[in-house]
């Protein structure tokens, strides 16, 4: 069960891994100019933005068998399609389906785990689950570049895990299609459009001059986020619950999974800096060979400590975590190697842990894991835009060690606030 669901979950986070490292190829192959690429992986996003508060109610009415497999069927039609695409427009448009399709994985083997996995063994269900999520960005990334200028084989990297996980999923408990009544229209709107808007603003707020009108989109994120909640505490059967969230732990593991991805910003030490240091072909494959390592780890880490109950497996996570990034500000040119390959590795065993504890304090069903989703979606998004502004060389003239400087900084203010939060889910869970 637990490999199904590590199997399954890794289809939700390769679309994205591989995409984003093959946009120049894709580009170059469907003449698109270069601030065209985007659409890609924005489409990814986008379809997971409207995804994931959607997959609630689809379980409801279809039942998780039904829905499993119309998710697994569009996602190997639409890979294929995909691969077969002739224009940016249309390879867009199926990149949109692919991410309609991956995103609720992520929130039903979330929920299959918690249901499947006893209290007692949660941890290790997790880690397994976590441990898809590591695998489909490992896969992604080395697929990506592995397939170079043939940017099309990377579309069909997932069917080997789609099929053996399809195969191992077991049998859920029977759910009779049509048990919800309604869809609710205007929690969709609220709830994906804040989504959006916040995410897009993020996205663009480093080329923003003053005065533009999609400052506001920043506004609009928090507005719709109010709005959706008091829309759900007046609606009886709400697009996604927040009933979740009326529990203090879940509550805090949603609130600090966000901030941990926007501590992290979707491992920045590798995407933004080390990536644009001189390292020789060994050093760089002792980098992804470290990191991928220490990742898988740290799942498997992460797992074994909830034993030790959620604060103090938290709090030794997050410091690992800390300990490698402790690093990154001496990042610079003719930095000695054991700095450059050692302090990623550290790092990711430290996000890798922390995650897996989180994800095991939110263990609910379908609607605290599209809560967890989501929160993930917005953590990396709030980091990526804050070092989008730190890293715009054509509007600050800073150094690459400066401007990390300046990000670790940012990252220990939030820390400080992660901690705060620890000490709130001690006494929560006493």
């Amino acid at each position: 069960m637990g490999l199904a669901a590590g199997l399954l979950n890794s289809l939700a986070a390769l679309p994205l891994a591989s995409v984003g490292q093959s946009e120049p190829a894709i580009g170059a192959a469907l003449g698109a100019p270069p601030d065209r690429e985007l659409w890609m992986a924005e489409a990814l996003m986008v379809a997971a933005a409207c995804a994931l508060p959607l997959t609630p109610w689809l379980l409801e009415t279809l039942g998780e068998r039904r829905l499993v497999r119309i998710c697994l069927a569009l996602y190997a039609v639409s890979a294929l399609l995909a691969a077969g695409s002739s224009s940016l427009s249309s390879l867009a448009t199926w990149l949109f389906v692919h991410g309609l399709a991956a995103a609720p994985l992520f929130a039903l083997t979330q929920a299959l785990v918690t249901r499947e996995f006893p209290e007692r063994v949660r941890g290790l269900g997790m880690a397994l689950w976590n441990g898809g999520g590591v695998l489909g960005v490992l896969l992604g990334s080395l697929g990506a570049a592995w397939a170079g200028p043939e940017w099309r084989w990377i579309f069909v990297l997932g069917l080997p895990a789609l099929l053996l996980g399809a195969a191992l999923v077991p049998s859920p408990p029977p759910l009779a299609a049509g048990r919800s009544s309604s869809f609710d229209w205007l929690g969709f709107q609220l709830m994906v459009g804040g989504t959006l808007c916040f995410s897009y603003a993020l996205s663009v707020v480093a080329e923003l001059p003053p005065g533009d009108p999609r400052w506001v989109m920043l506004a609009l994120g928090p507005a719709c986020a109010v709005g959706y909640v008091l829309h759900a505490r007046r609606t009886e059967r709400p697009l996604v619950s927040l009933e979740p969230l009326s529990h203090r732990v879940t509550l805090a593991a949603v609130a600090l999974v966000a901030a941990l991805n926007a501590l992290c910003s979707g491992a920045i030490e590798t995407n933004f800096v080390a990536s644009q240091l001189p390292l020789d072909g060994t050093g760089l494959a002792l980098r992804t060979m470290l990191v991928a390592g220490a990742s898988f780890l740290g799942v498997a880490w992460g797992g074994a400590l909830v034993r030790r109950g959620l604060p103090a497996a938290f709090a030794v996570s997050l410091a690992v975590c800390l300990t490698g990034k402790l690093g990154f500000p001496f990042f610079a040119p003719g930095a000695s190697q054991a700095l450059l390959v050692g302090a990623p590795a550290v790092s990711s065993l430290g996000f890798w842990m922390t995650a897996t504890v989180l994800a095991t304090a939110a263990s609910g069903g379908a609607a605290t894991a599209a809560l967890f989703g989501l929160a993930t979606q917005l953590g990396g998004a709030l980091g990526l835009g804050a070092l989008s502004v730190f890293y715009q060389e054509q509007t600050r003239a800073v150094g690459l060690q400066a401007a990390y400087a300046r990000v670790t900084w940012l990252e220990w203010g939030v820390t400080a606030l992660l901690l705060a939060a620890v000490s709130r889910l001690r006494r929560e869970t006493r």
